[in-house]
This record gives structure tokens, C-alpha cells and sequence, in this order.
């Protein structure tokens, strides 16, 4: 959206917004479709679901869940911790 945004300054936002779910869709469905049809019948139905929300349910958990409460508590939030 940034992109787009410095390329069609004079453009509408919803206009660049539909620009945008454009790219992406035309980014991801050869990938997605390629991946579902490799899959056997019998994993389709697990499998690819799993692929698509695993990630986020792993980003929920880990970042939202652990390490934020973490950062506002103090604790990580200096240079000089492990995570640097």
C-alpha cells in the first residue's frame, strides 16, 4: 500500500486498495492453487487449512500472547537482553 501509494498519489484510496488485494491475489494463487493440487485428497481437507492458519495462530499465541506482555512489563525491552 505504501507503494502504491507513492506510485498513484492522486488516485482514490479504495481504488488503491482494490489495486492492492489485486496484486496480492495474483501474487498467491498460482502458489496456493499449485500446492492444493499436489496435495493428496485424503490431506487436502487438514493439511492445506492447517498451512494457511497455523502461522497465525502460532503469531497470536507467541507474539501477542508471550512476548508482548513481556516488552510492557519491562522485561526484554533494553538492548542488552537476550534477544539484542
Amino acid at each position: 500500500m505504501v507503494i502504491l501509494r507513492g506510485v498513484f498519489p492522486e488516485i482514490d484510496s479504495f481504488f488503491r486498495l482494490m489495486m492492492g488485494i489485486g496484486v496480492v491475489l495474483v501474487l498467491i494463487c498460482p502458489p496456493l492453487f499449485r500446492a492444493l493440487s499436489v496435495l493428496p485428497r485424503r490431506q487436502q481437507l487438514l493439511v492445506f487449512p492447517g498451512f494457511l492458519l497455523l502461522p497465525d495462530a502460532l503469531f497470536r499465541v507467541l507474539v501477542l500472547g508471550v512476548a508482548n506482555p513481556l516488552l510492557e512489563q519491562g522485561i526484554l525491552s533494553t538492548s542488552q537482553s537476550i534477544l539484542g
